[in-house]
């Protein structure tokens, strides 16, 4: 159901429904939004769902005090939207399946938290969906980032 939405509220929301979490944690979520016209013509649930898995999966795989930074900008017809982690970060082996269907890295022989492997082949599908892409940038022990990467206009 697209429609025209403003990317600054869809980030604010998931920040918002996420919040607790991270106070709980005596974390922090900081964000940079850009965009001088943040219109974007998309999902909106589906998008600020997005968002909120990002946020999400960095929090869960964190330190005790997670530190995430959500960014946002405009850039020659396409949204982008980058959510970053202090965590532990994704090993560069995994790295090519972490958007595949069930999915899920282990820890020897249990995983590391719970779920059930969907959650970024979901990311992966919305934002194809809406004519873009999605990108991974980790290193091991020191985080990743998440930049979504959506056409304004798009189909």
């Amino acid at each position: 159901n697209k429609t025209l939405i403003n990317v600054h509220d869809v980030v604010l929301n998931a920040k918002n429904n996420i919040d607790f979490v991270v106070s709980n944690k005596k974390g922090k979520i900081d964000i940079n939004l850009d965009a001088q016209d943040p219109m974007l013509f998309a999902d909106r649930v589906h998008i600020t769902n997005v968002v909120y898995n990002l946020v999400d999966n960095a929090i869960k795989y964190s330190s005790e005090q997670p530190k995430v930074k959500i960014c946002g900008v405009v850039r020659n017809g396409y949204t982008y939207i980058s959510v970053e982690d202090c965590g532990i970060g994704i090993p560069r082996r995994e790295q090519r399946r972490i958007f595949d269907k069930f999915y899920r890295i282990t820890s020897g022989d249990k995983y590391s938290t719970s779920g059930y492997g969907i959650g970024l082949y979901f990311v992966r599908s919305v934002v194809e969906r809406h004519g873009g892409s999605v990108t991974l940038s980790s290193t091991l022990g020191e985080g990743s980032c998440f930049t979504l990467k959506l056409l304004r206009y798009g189909k």
